[in-house]
């Protein structure tokens, strides 16, 4: 069962002036993602707009594309293929920020080296991401996405099942019951009063789940509200820190939000279901469902 440990925040989030004063020692990532429906390109936009040394991980590009989910985990083959093409080694500090500030890509990201077996003490995040680091008046440059040319770099990948659910597992879990599975789209989503932005999947969620949509959790400067009341919003939406955890979302990413929430206060990581509702959902899979709304 999870219990709270004490949680030093300070390896998880660096601020924009530790970043401008370490830069030199860190691996900087750029985590920049968004939906279809943006219509908005991360790679274009960040030859337009980096800071400077930083990589692009593409979790549209690192994935498995094996398989017709949005971004699920790549092998750690491929995890380690990609990292050498970034020029990121095992024992480097990483510091991850997106275009958007709010910790949805990064926090993916995040997680994503977490599974990967990076030291967590090593995998940070960039508070208020972008905007932040401009907003402080830091400098941002255009450039080209550029590989590692370096053959002497090199990546050991150990992947943790423990912080990844599958389908089967969220199946079982319906009858088991052995964690709360909590679901950070927004409560329309969740509750199937729209459609999903998606096509081909219903509207609903995982029978029992919980719903905290990831916006609870940031505030007006795209960082996250208070310790205090984040665990507040867990408890108030019926959430016992006691017991084990799992979230969930539309495709795996904003998930990552709640698990890195948690993870802040000392909690230990809960996992994420990587298919989340563009697997769950899909209209051919027909998988048990709860939905207030219409289809």
């Amino acid at each position: 069962m999870s219990t709270v440990i004490n949680s030093d925040r300070s390896k998880l989030f660096v601020s924009p002036k530790w970043l401008n004063d370490n830069q030199n020692n860190v691996k900087i990532v750029d985590a920049s993602w968004f939906m279809g429906h943006e219509k908005r390109d991360p790679r274009k936009e960040y030859t337009q707009k980096q800071i400077k040394g930083s990589k692009l991980f593409d979790i549209d590009e690192i994935c498995d594309k094996s398989v017709p989910l949005p971004h699920n985990l790549p092998s750690a083959e491929v995890f380690e293929r990609e990292m050498k093409r970034l020029g990121i080694k095992n024992d480097d500090h990483i510091i991850i920020y997106d275009t958007r500030g709010q910790y949805v890509a990064s926090a993916r990201v995040w997680w994503t080296f977490l599974v990967f077996g990076h030291n967590p003490n090593k995998v940070s995040l960039l508070e208020g991401g972008l905007p932040a680091w401009e907003k402080n008046g830091y400098p941002v440059t255009a450039g080209d996405i550029k590989n590692n040319t370096d053959d002497s770099v090199s990546y050991k990948a150990t992947f943790n099942k423990d912080l990844v659910k599958d389908k089967q597992q969220m199946l079982e879990n319906l009858t088991s019951k052995k964690y709360q599975v909590v679901d950070a789209r927004s409560a329309d989503r969740f509750w199937g009063r729209v459609d999903e932005p998606r096509p081909g999947l219903y509207r609903g969620h995982i029978p029992e789940s919980l719903n905290i949509p990831w916006t609870d959790l940031i505030d007006q400067n795209n960082g996250y509200i208070p310790k205090d009341k984040v665990l507040q919003t867990f408890k108030d939406k019926g959430i016992d820190l006691s017991s084990d955890i799992a979230t969930t979302c539309g495709s795996g990413t904003t998930a990552a939000v709640l698990s890195l929430g948690l993870y802040s206060l000392g909690y230990p990581l809960a996992p994420i279901y990587d298919g989340s509702w563009s697997e769950w959902g899909l209209l051919n899979e027909k998988l048990p469902r709860s939905c207030s709304g219409e289809n």
